[in-house]
């Protein structure tokens, strides 16, 4: 457990999850789920930016975890109006996924599209190189 808080601490983003084990729609989901969260533990680039966060609605910790998610949002906290809930947590902004597929392909699109995915400088292979200028005769 305390490996789990020490990746979320450093992660500036978070996606999560919180979910309810007699709700279909989430029963629907837990695969799709799943397979994301290994798809994210296999993208080091990814993995490095981004950790996971799920939280049952039956668990007896889950308003101390949410609380602790929470404190990552600067003036707001996780609304949970039904389920699966599915949110992002960066810049201290929350965000909630609104439509769409809940397939794993999407929801790793989503959890690039913080600009904290963005990787270095692309090499421009081409730029260093000297370019001859052919002249017609």
């Amino acid at each position: 457990m305390s490996h789990t808080r020490k990746q979320h601490k450093h992660k500036p983003v978070i996606i999560g999850l919180v979910y309810a084990e007699w709700c279909g729609y989430c029963k629907a989901l837990k695969p799709e789920w799943d397979a994301f969260k290994n798809a994210v533990k296999k993208d080091r680039k990814l993995s490095e930016k981004c950790g996971v966060f799920e939280v049952e609605d039956s668990d007896s910790m889950k308003s101390a975890k949410l609380a602790k998610m929470n404190k990552r949002i600067k003036g707001g906290e996780i609304r949970v109006d039904g389920f699966p809930t599915l949110f992002k947590i960066s810049g201290g902004e929350v965000q909630y996924f609104q439509g769409g597929l809940r397939n794993a392909a999407t929801l790793l699109e989503w959890a690039k599209q913080s600009s904290l995915y963005t990787g270095g400088k692309r090499k421009n292979k081409t730029a260093n190189k000297s370019r001859k200028i052919y002249k017609k005769n």
